[in-house]
């Protein structure tokens, strides 16, 4: 799910860099370019921001992203980093809105490959120990 958040700001960095969408219009587009869970989470807070409820589209933000985030199997610092994306911008201005998306994209993407560089590890780990454990084995049957 990592990498799909980081492919999700990819995808508004080129909707607001090249497409100059707002952040209401990107994610209606990125809604319809992504997979489930977050085509739902794009598509209801484009749908809650046409709505006139008095809330801004950071409130908007907060409350879907929130609400929707709680069931991914996603630690809570990179929830809190993706949703900053969201609703800690003056999303009006177009540099601003990049400059959070791609720190936030940074941050994710260095996340990934702590979490790989883990993986490689714990798999050689894995591996010596079922080596030693077999070679132990032989020795004692023997």
């Amino acid at each position: 799910l990592l990498k799909e958040l980081c492919h999700v700001l990819e995808l508004f960095l080129s909707e607001i860099r090249f497409a100059k969408s707002t952040l209401p219009e990107g994610c209606l587009r990125v809604a319809g370019r992504v997979t489930e869970p977050f085509a739902s989470l794009f598509f209801e807070i484009y749908d809650q921001s046409l709505e006139n409820t008095g809330e801004g589209f950071a409130e908007v933000c907060n409350k879907v992203l929130q609400e929707g985030m709680k069931e991914m199997n996603i630690g809570e610092e990179e929830k809190k980093i993706f949703e900053e994306c969201f609703i800690n911008t003056g999303y009006e201005e177009e540099r601003m809105q990049l400059k959070v998306m791609e720190q936030a994209k940074t941050e994710l993407e260095k996340k990934i490959a702590l979490l790989e560089e883990g993986i490689v590890t714990r798999c050689r780990l894995a591996f010596s120990l079922g080596t030693m454990s077999g070679l132990l084995i032989i020795i004692l049957l023997w």
